[in-house]
């Protein structure tokens, strides 16, 4: 991965299977280009099947890393196809954000098709705890949830970097108790405690 020491915590493929965004145990997150193959056995003749089988193999080209983004470890990171916010209603354009998470308590989202780190960023959620998952929700995927060590989950509009809502300890667990206890049995899911869940 580049630095010494360095383990893999997160690893996510977008692109279409061309691009590999890892995050590491030392703060950073490392993008490989899987179009790479490593053609280091073209030269051997031996006909062993399994040298063969290696030989073109993607191995995946080091094509740069962000390094400002997170001061702790990179605990998730993640790709998504999302309807760019700034289109209008038709046509509808499509890009490619990354989330990542990270024991700091932040959540930073990305456009990885731009040039630089700086130019990537395009908001920060600050959690305020050690994150474990983060991911996308809305029929544009225009939400995001976030999941902490300390059974907390909040919700924000990524675009804005808005709060929706916060959820916490017992009230979470109760909540997605009464989800899978209401799915399982086959009864219509309605919100405990009048909370109710709606689409951004």
């Amino acid at each position: 991965l580049g630095l010494p020491k360095e383990e893999a915590l997160s690893v996510s493929i977008g692109y279409g299977g061309t691009l590999v965004a890892v995050g590491t145990n030392k703060a950073r997150i490392s993008f490989f280009d899987l179009r790479y193959t490593n053609n280091t056995n073209n030269n051997n003749n031996n006909n062993n099947s399994s040298n063969n089988n290696n030989t073109n193999r993607p191995t995946g080209n080091l094509m740069g890393s962000y390094v400002d983004a997170h001061t702790e470890e990179v605990t998730r990171v993640r790709f998504q196809t999302v309807i760019s916010p700034q289109s209008s209603p038709s046509p509808q354009t499509y890009k490619t954000i990354l989330a990542t998470a990270s024991e700091d308590g932040l959540t930073t989202l990305h456009d990885p098709s731009q040039p630089s780190e700086e130019a990537a960023l395009h908001s920060v959620l600050n959690i305020g705890t050690p994150i474990r998952d983060v991911g996308f929700f809305g029929p544009n995927y225009e939400g995001t949830w976030v999941l902490t060590g300390s059974e907390t989950m909040s919700v924000h509009h990524w675009d804005s970097a808005q709060r929706v809502s916060d959820v916490g300890g017992d009230g979470l667990r109760s909540m997605l108790s009464g989800v899978v206890e209401d799915s399982l049995l086959g009864r219509k899911n309605e919100m405990r405690d009048g909370m109710t869940v709606e689409y951004l």
